[in-house]
């Protein structure tokens, strides 16, 4: 939920997500169709809530939730719901438009939704009293941190990592965005991608990635806590 990258591809993107949660919480379920509602829909599922941060439809487009909006904001429970189902709620709305002008946000903790149809790419925001809906160019490569876990600062530090990983990568694919994932940062757990901040209990428990192009549909699940990985080919 705390650190995204989008990058594209030849006729695609590849989506990874950091999810930084507390370790004692029961583990997410491995990435499969768990919705009888839309059963083309692969995620892992979080036991508690029952969404997921990250969801993939078979079509290849995707879904990316992180916590937060612009800046921290206060915690004031109790909320409607799990922010993650509403990364499966999208896949019932024709356009990223029609999700921002008609889903009922109201009472749900602020968060920011990766949205990817197609060649668009869009990303929305709901700060708590106001929703924000920004097209960005598909074409450029992007990157998220979570507003409730990183400041300004260590946010900045990662776009320049991030950028600086892409200077000096010669041919992307997801192998090397999930290294980047794993080992990104300057040896301060506190701010590297895989992080564990001393005295606080979110770290960083999985790493997902989707890739999406015209020769392949790949999702690979890498479960930090258990050091196991999963790949499916949709």
């Amino acid at each position: 939920m705390c650190t995204v990258t989008y990058l594209p591809v030849n006729e695609g993107f590849i989506l990874t997500s950091n999810r930084d949660e507390n370790p004692n919480r029961p583990r997410a379920e491995n990435p499969s169709n768990y919705s009888n509602e839309i059963p083309e829909v692969l995620f892992p599922r979080d036991p508690q809530g029952k969404g997921s941060w990250i969801a993939i439809h078979k079509n290849g487009s995707a879904r990316c939730l992180l916590n937060g909006a612009y800046e921290v904001h206060e915690h004031k429970p109790p909320y409607r719901h799990s922010r993650g189902l509403v990364t499966l709620d999208s896949f019932g709305f024709e356009s990223a438009r029609s999700f921002c002008d008609n889903y009922p946000v109201e009472n749900l903790e602020p968060f920011t939704l990766i949205w990817i149809d197609s060649d668009s790419l869009f990303e929305y925001r709901w700060d708590g009293d106001d929703k924000y809906l920004n097209e960005l160019n598909a074409k450029e490569n992007h990157i998220w941190s979570s507003a409730t876990l990183y400041s300004k600062e260590i946010r900045k530090k990662r776009e320049d990592w991030f950028s600086e990983w892409l200077k000096n990568v010669t041919e992307i694919d997801q192998d090397k965005i999930l290294y980047f994932h794993r080992f990104g940062g300057n040896g301060n757990k506190a701010e590297d991608l895989v992080m564990k901040k001393p005295g606080l209990i979110p770290q960083t428990i999985s790493i997902t990635s989707f890739l999406s192009s015209r020769e392949a549909k790949k999702l690979i699940y890498e479960d930090l806590m258990s050091a196991k990985r999963k790949e499916k080919h949709l």
